[in-house]
């Protein structure tokens, strides 16, 4: 009996996760710009059972999942929707450095050129980027929330839920602080100023070093 319980549970457990390979498959398929019967000759199958898989009326054997996730570039466990990472290598960044970051953004920063190395490493390294950073995101926040009093209580609450994941040392309290007195100010400035701030002291701390 416990047997067949976690039989089923097994059973159910992977129903969930193939469900999302319709949607992963037509995503990566659109990203690569090709047609259906294009991308079902590359994968050695018919354009019908390609169209079922993509509307999720079928669901495709592990042979072709292998096959698929060698053709667009993504782990298996990509495309069965275990994994945000596409592939292997951006999955162990994240984990060895416990670094909460998207797919896209390691992609990004691995594919930044040698020449602007310097200026990512002067502009993370800055004393004051994680204020830059809450400054952006406040002035995102209240463009949708407006600047009531009500408006900076719901953005401090988001504001802290993203710190949080962050691993950030503001408190709630300090947050909310923060934002009282950002966002009349980001209204009028903007980003690009709360930008030019930030670089001119990054040259300021350059100076200094």
């Amino acid at each position: 009996m416990l047997y067949y319980t976690e039989h089923i549970k097994a059973r159910l457990h992977t129903e969930r996760r193939m469900s999302m390979i319709d949607k992963i498959l037509l995503k990566l398929r659109e990203e690569m710009g090709i047609s259906q019967e294009m991308a079902a000759k590359s994968l050695n199958v018919s354009r019908s059972a390609l169209g079922y898989y993509e509307r999720g009326e079928r669901q495709p054997d592990a042979s072709f999942i292998i096959k698929a996730a060698d053709f667009f570039g993504v782990t298996a466990d990509y495309l069965l929707g275990r994994s945000d990472y596409r592939s292997v290598e951006n999955q162990a960044i994240a984990n060895k450095f416990e670094l909460p970051l998207s797919d896209k953004a390691i992609s990004f920063l691995k594919s930044v050129s040698p020449e602007l190395l310097p200026t990512l490493d002067l502009l993370l390294s800055d004393p004051n980027f994680e204020n830059f950073l809450l400054e952006v995101m406040t002035y995102i926040y209240s463009l949708k929330h407006g600047e009531s009093s009500e408006s900076v209580d719901i953005i401090s609450y988001k504001l802290n839920e993203e710190i949080n994941k962050a691993g950030s040392s503001y408190t709630p309290s300090e947050i909310t602080k923060i934002i009282s007195r950002l966002l009349p100010r980001l209204q009028q400035a903007k980003v690009i100023e709360a930008l030019e701030r930030l670089i001119n002291s990054m040259v300021e701390h350059d100076k200094r070093d």
